[in-house]
């Protein structure tokens, strides 16, 4: 006989977090790492890259931002679980969205050979996903 065991939807959510939180740090890892390869090609504009991939960041950012309102606090004496059932899904969404800006980021350094242009890139999407924490969303 076998028993059916559920992840407590806290639970789930930090781990969602962590692994979104971790990606973008080791894409870009990655990213410098083969940058340094003698076989690594040079771009013909890291400028514009560099200054494209600083605009669509922001503007992912920004909408991050903006969404974050639609993840209601948690009310005084709500259990945490029936919480995050609820709102999980908007939460993914945002976490989503700061975790595209690192992946970006890491993509445009190893595209334009410019791991310092892509740095910002990463360390706000690694700010956003801290500040989007699941112990701050959930927070009553």
């Amino acid at each position: 006989m076998t028993t059916s065991t559920t992840v407590p939807q806290s639970r789930l959510a930090r781990l969602l977090h962590a692994s979104l939180l971790v990606t973008p740090l080791l894409f870009f890892s990655i990213a410098v790492y083969l940058g340094t390869l003698p076989s690594a090609p040079t771009p013909d504009a890291p400028g514009v890259l560099r200054w494209a991939g600083l605009g669509v960041g922001s503007i992912l950012v920004a909408v991050a931002a903006l969404l974050r309102n639609t993840v209601p606090p948690r009310l005084a004496g709500e259990p945490e679980d029936a919480w995050w059932k609820a709102n999980l899904p908007r939460a993914i969404m945002l976490w989503a969205l700061a975790e595209t800006v690192g992946v970006a980021g890491a993509a445009l350094s190893l595209v334009a050979g410019d791991p310092l242009g892509a740095l910002p890139l990463v360390a706000g999407s690694t700010l956003l996903l801290l500040h989007l924490s699941p112990a701050r969303l959930a927070r009553a």
